[in-house]
């Protein structure tokens, strides 16, 4: 039967995320061998009000998986040793999207959730700031070998 005529609108979450990192070098880029922020508070406004909130776990890593399409701006609360790291828009894909703040209250530009879509490029960079120390526990361990049989590979 023909619905054509019917108002019907078919909307998917999407999804945002990524991971905080220590730049240690300062070149405002995820390097392989830099440390992930565990601990820190990330949220998802809307309209200047917390939409979602959640925070980045052992290894830095944190997402949004069912986040309403619309235009948000992502809010860090990480630590006050730390400042954002320097963006570098050419790379956005490997550069943090915090544009504005400290350690304790950094922002990105605002941005649109698409309906399905996974926006998985959202890296919170920092740096320490001049004196300051911050002492990271290290991430656990991950024994894989029960994923493969127990190590009877």
């Amino acid at each position: 039967q023909d619905q054509t005529a019917m108002d019907i609108v078919y909307i998917l979450p999407g999804k945002v995320g990524d991971m905080a990192w220590l730049d240690e070098n300062r070149n405002g880029l995820v390097d392989g061998d830099e440390p992930g922020l565990p601990g820190i508070t990330v949220q998802l406004l809307s309209n200047g009000e917390v939409a979602y909130e959640t925070v980045t776990d052992a290894f830095g890593y944190y997402q949004f998986a069912d986040v309403y399409p619309g235009e948000y701006v992502l809010k860090a609360i990480a630590y006050p040793e730390l400042t954002p790291t320097l963006a570098v828009p050419e790379l956005r894909i490997i550069s943090s999207c915090l544009v504005s703040g400290d350690g304790t209250a950094a922002q990105s530009d605002p941005f649109t959730v698409l309906s399905g879509g996974n926006h998985s490029d959202f890296d919170l960079g920092y740096v320490l700031l001049d004196g300051a120390a911050l002492d990271l526990p290290d991430p656990p361990r991950k024994d894989w070998s029960e994923a493969y049989g127990g190590g009877n590979i």
